[in-house]
């Protein structure tokens, strides 16, 4: 869904909620089937007109004005909507002063008089072109790799993690399933990339080999249905890619898996290796896309073929 079609379901719900929280609400959930974004968006503008005290208890009470959070940095584990709604007035009531606003009275008789402004598009709107949106690219490359360097220098220095999803930050974890020092990340669209540059040496056989698998199946609070674990792995060489392997167990049991792939074709030359973890279903609550890694090495040897 895209933010001008969210932005539109939020209008709608607004112009047709008649300042009913319940029902704003309704609108807003039913226009997009989506109980976050919209809704809460929603929820948020007609909240702040109304006040805490004239939204019905039904809504209020049942959160005890708690909200715990699982993924924002920097933030508590538990805060209480109070303190949050108490820090956006302090925040909203700034940006009002410092851009020509006037703050009159004070505690809930406080009077914010914001001035009216012309809408007006933001220069990156005006000027979108094909060299902006690859410079845009450039950048987000960049950071995620600056982001993301932290990461594999303390599972593999070798090997760079230049893009994984923020859901749930990329993480080393000391164990899984009986492997230690394990890279854990999520697919995002993109998926999961992994790469090192590297010189094979001539007259040598040479074999990749990964250490991969996926998260168990657990049971999905949304659907009361297990929540299987399944990726697949993608290995490219200077961009082509030469090989691939399904990381899912039946049954949904979690078994580490090493699969090999033969590099000796490349003997003799440098190479940029690319490790991709795709997410092998896009449907939400019924797959998880988490990539496990324990390692990821490169043998050289005198002879072929190492598993035998």
């Amino acid at each position: 869904m895209t933010g001008l079609t969210q932005g539109a379901i939020v209008v709608l719900a607004l112009l047709y909620g008649n300042d009913d929280f319940a029902k704003s609400l309704l609108i807003a959930q039913k226009c997009g089937w989506d109980s976050d974004t919209n809704p809460a968006t929603v929820g948020g503008v007609v909240g702040t007109l109304l006040g805490y005290s004239r939204i019905d208890p039904h809504w209020r009470m049942v959160l005890h004005d708690t909200y715990e959070n699982y993924c924002v940095r920097d933030m508590p584990r538990w805060v209480t909507f109070s303190e949050i709604a108490s820090d956006t007035v302090s925040i909203g009531t700034a940006v009002i002063s410092a851009n020509g606003g006037r703050i009159t009275g004070s505690g809930e008789g406080r009077v914010f008089e914001i001035p009216q402004q012309k809408p007006v598009p933001l220069l990156r709107q005006e000027n979108a072109s094909t060299d902006l949106i690859d410079r845009n690219r450039r950048d987000m490359v960049s950071f995620f790799r600056e982001k993301l360097s932290s990461v594999t220098t303390r599972w593999n220095p070798q090997w760079q993690l230049t893009m994984a999803s923020f859901e749930t930050s990329p993480d080393v974890i000391s164990e899984y399933m009986g492997r230690k020092g394990v890279l854990k990340a999520v697919a995002g669209p993109r998926g999961v990339l992994l790469e090192r540059t590297l010189t094979l040496p001539e007259r040598q056989f040479h074999f990749l080999r990964v250490g991969v698998a996926h998260h168990p199946t657990v049971l999905c609070e949304q659907t009361g249905e297990g929540e299987i674990g399944s990726w697949r792995l993608e290995v490219l060489v200077d961009g082509k890619k030469i090989g691939e392997y399904n990381v899912s167990t039946a049954g949904g049991l979690v078994v580490w898996e090493d699969p090999q792939f033969d590099l000796t074709p490349y003997a003799a030359k440098t190479v940029r290796l690319t490790l991709r973890g795709i997410a092998t279903s896009g449907e939400f609550y019924t797959t998880s896309n988490t990539t496990y890694w324990s390692e990821a090495e490169v043998d050289s040897m005198d002879h072929p073929e190492p598993w035998r």
